[in-house]
């Protein structure tokens, strides 16, 4: 029978790895959008 705990140390991965790839990917986002605008002043 597998404990929560143990659940969790197999999913860390996935809990830890998605959201900090949609940060970067929304950072990169946002990153490229100021770039462009300054690129057309």
């Amino acid at each position: 029978m597998e404990t929560p705990y143990d659940w969790i140390l197999d999913y860390w991965t996935v809990t830890i790895f998605l959201p900090a790839v949609l940060l970067l990917i929304v950072a990169l986002a946002v990153v490229t959008r100021i770039m462009d605008k300054k690129s057309e002043k």
